[in-house]
C-alpha cells in the first residue's frame, strides 16, 4: 500500500480531512524552517579576519638645530673661566710675596717691584685695570692727605671690582722703595699720588684733588679708556 502524502492527496478529486490545519501547519513550519536555515548559515559562515589598520604615514624627520656650535662655545667659555680662576690664584700668590705695610689686612693689594711685571705691567688676569695709590709710610709727601685718602681707598678696594670690570685697587709704599717709585715716575715729595694702569703696564696719574675726590670719582677714572701712556712705565 502506498503511504499517503498531502501533495498527492491534494491532486485527487476528494479533499482530505483537516486540510485547513495542514495548510496552517505547513505555512508555520515553512517560516520556522527558513529561520532555522538562516540561523545555520550565519553560524557556519566563516568569520572575516579584521583588516589590518593602515600603517601610519612616516612622520618627516624633524630637523634639529645643530648643537655642535653651542657645545664648542660652551667648552670655550668653560676653558676661559678655568684660565681666569688660575690667573686670579696666581695673582694672589704673587701679591702675597710683597712686604706688608699700611694696608695689611684689607682688600687693597700691596704691590712691590718684585711682582710688578707679572701683576701690573703684564697681568696674568686678562683685561685687568689697576688703581694704585703711591704713598709713604715714612712721612714723605703730605701725610694729612694720605690720612684723608686712606679710608676712601679701603672702601674703594671693596667696591671697584663690581663698578669697573676687572678693576682692582692696589698701593705701593714708596717709603720702602723710593727707587722703584722714581722709575714709575712718582716723586717722593709729591706723595700721595693715584695712578691708573691698564694691561701693558701703561700708567696715567689722576689729575684731580685727592683731598676732595670721592670713591665714585676714582671709580670713574679707573673705568675710563686709557688716553695716553706714561713714558716712565716703559722704562721699567
Amino acid at each position: 500500500k502506498e503511504a499517503a502524502s498531502w501533495p498527492r492527496l491534494l491532486k485527487g478529486k476528494t479533499a482530505p480531512k483537516n486540510l485547513g490545519v495542514w495548510r496552517d501547519m505547513k505555512e508555520q513550519w515553512d517560516k520556522e524552517l527558513k529561520k532555522f536555515n538562516s540561523a545555520g548559515k550565519k553560524k557556519s559562515a566563516p568569520k572575516k579576519e579584521p583588516e589590518p589598520a593602515p600603517a601610519p604615514a612616516k612622520a618627516e624627520a624633524l630637523v634639529k638645530p645643530s648643537t655642535k656650535g653651542k657645545s664648542r662655545r660652551k667648552r670655550k667659555a668653560e676653558d676661559d673661566d678655568a684660565d681666569d680662576d688660575e690667573a686670579l690664584d696666581r695673582e694672589v700668590e704673587l701679591v702675597s710675596d710683597c712686604p706688608k705695610s699700611t694696608y695689611s689686612g684689607t682688600a687693597v693689594a700691596e704691590l712691590c717691584v718684585k711682582t710688578w711685571d707679572d701683576v701690573v705691567r703684564n697681568p696674568r688676569v686678562k683685561g685687568r685695570r689697576w688703581l694704585v695709590e703711591f704713598y709713604s709710610s715714612q712721612g714723605d709727601g703730605n701725610p694729612k692727605v694720605m690720612k684723608t685718602l686712606m679710608p676712601v681707598w679701603r672702601r674703594l678696594a671693596d667696591m671697584l671690582p663690581s663698578m669697573v670690570p676687572r678693576g682692582r685697587v692696589g698701593a705701593v709704599d714708596c717709603g720702602a722703595d723710593r727707587e722703584f717709585c722714581r722709575q714709575v715716575g712718582v716723586a717722593s715729595v709729591k706723595l700721595p699720588q693715584v695712578w691708573r694702569f691698564t694691561s701693558g703696564g701703561l700708567g696715567e696719574p689722576y689729575s684731580g684733588s685727592l683731598s676732595d675726590a670721592t670713591m665714585e670719582d676714582f671709580a670713574a677714572f679707573g673705568g675710563e679708556a686709557a688716553t695716553g701712556a706714561s713714558e716712565h712705565a716703559a722704562e721699567l
